[in-house]
């Protein structure tokens, strides 16, 4: 099962958050985000050095902290 079809199935359950490690996180980033794109869901990630951040055109910090 890959990693699109992994988060796809948790996302249609209603999960409203997810929790992803891995040892190559820009290609999972890379795949979550493509399928954030295809699927016009909203993204938003947290890493240590860069803190919460919005990788979605439609969705802002504010939107965020505010939901």
């Amino acid at each position: 099962m890959t990693l699109s079809t992994t988060l796809t199935e948790y996302v249609c359950t209603a999960f409203s958050g997810l929790y992803v490690h891995t040892f190559e996180p820009d290609d999972a980033l890379r795949e979550i985000t493509e399928l954030c794109r295809q699927q016009e869901w909203g993204l938003a990630t947290w890493d240590l050095d860069q803190g919460l951040s919005a990788r979605s055109s439609s969705l802002s910090l504010d939107d965020l902290l505010t939901s």
